[in-house]
């Protein structure tokens, strides 16, 4: 003799199995795409440094809230795909990097630079 319940049992029992079993799967696909992205964006460099950047001139950068740097050269840019890729938040993403005299270096936003102005003397 079989219980009325026995088959709604197997069902809602199949259906959660099936449930988890695809959870699995997919968190392991997602997982295994995460780390493929973070070997990969290691290979890459962040910065891409120009071929000529600026013929080595040293600038005089004005940003758009009116503060100024002197004495930069420019340096290279930050790659975009690159650092999405290296899981940098959005605002990381569009740097410029300039490096001064004394060989260390400024990142700032691109969008927050107004003009780039070269002067006269060479570094």
């Amino acid at each position: 003799m079989k219980e009325p319940w026995v088959d709604i049992a197997l069902v809602i029992a199949s259906v959660g199995i099936t449930l988890v079993l695809v959870v699995v799967a997919l968190r392991l696909f997602f997982d295994l795409r995460a780390a493929r992205k973070r070997k990969h964006a290691q290979l890459i460099p962040l910065l891409k440094l120009l071929p000529d950047p600026g013929d080595g001139r040293v600038m005089r950068v004005r940003l758009k809230d009116g503060k100024t740097y002197d004495g930069l050269t420019l340096s290279g840019v930050m790659d975009a795909d690159a650092a999405r890729d290296a899981g940098l938040p959005h605002p990381l993403n569009q740097l410029v990097c300039f490096e001064r005299a004394d060989g260390t270096r400024v990142w700032l936003d691109a969008t927050a630079i107004r003009v780039l102005e070269a002067l006269d003397k060479k570094a």
